[in-house]
């Protein structure tokens, strides 16, 4: 709801103008235009301002998989996080885990130019995860960052052989 959201926004930065900044920018991006008819090069702002818009939020199990609504959660996994940030580009209608994530219609197989999705779909329940590389930045939700908080945050220093981990590589087509 909006005011879990903004609770989970106000814990993340303890300013009221931020928490109306973040609020109304959620706002505008759930409710803009068809984004799927915009240039590869907005759709990718979209996405990068929804990671940052979402950065700092709690992760949760199972958090960011409301099927028919796509409204800024208080709490987010991997898959969640990842699916929100693919919507905001139009790659996706419906949220996503990481088993079904390689299936989708918008999604491409290998590197992509701009977007990269790292997806480890054969760890096992709860050891499977998906990150997002936008433009050179490593994105998640579930590992933890400097402090040992779970949340969505940016991954820094990601190796080669963190992302050999990954068994599965995907790229939104035009990206």
């Amino acid at each position: 709801t909006h005011t879990s959201l903004a609770r989970a926004v106000f814990r993340y930065r303890h300013t009221r103008l931020y928490v109306r900044e973040v609020l109304t920018l959620a706002e505008r991006i759930t409710a803009r235009d068809d984004i799927r008819h915009q240039s590869p090069r907005r759709r990718l702002a979209a996405m990068v301002t929804m990671a940052h818009l979402l950065n700092g939020i709690t992760y949760q199990w199972a958090g960011g998989h409301t099927a028919d609504n796509w409204i800024v959660q208080a709490g987010y996994d991997c898959s969640g996080f990842v699916a929100a940030v693919l919507h905001a580009g139009g790659y996706l209608q419906y949220p996503q885990s990481t088993q079904t994530l390689p299936g989708q219609q918008g999604l491409a197989k290998g590197v992509g130019r701009r977007v990269t999705i790292f997806d480890r779909t054969d760890a096992g329940r709860r050891a499977d995860h998906v990150i997002i590389d936008l433009n050179g930045r490593f994105w998640e939700s579930g590992g933890t960052d400097q402090a040992g908080v779970s949340m969505v945050h940016r991954i820094q220093g990601v190796t080669l052989s963190y992302l050999e981990t990954f068994n599965v590589v995907l790229h939104p087509k035009g990206l």
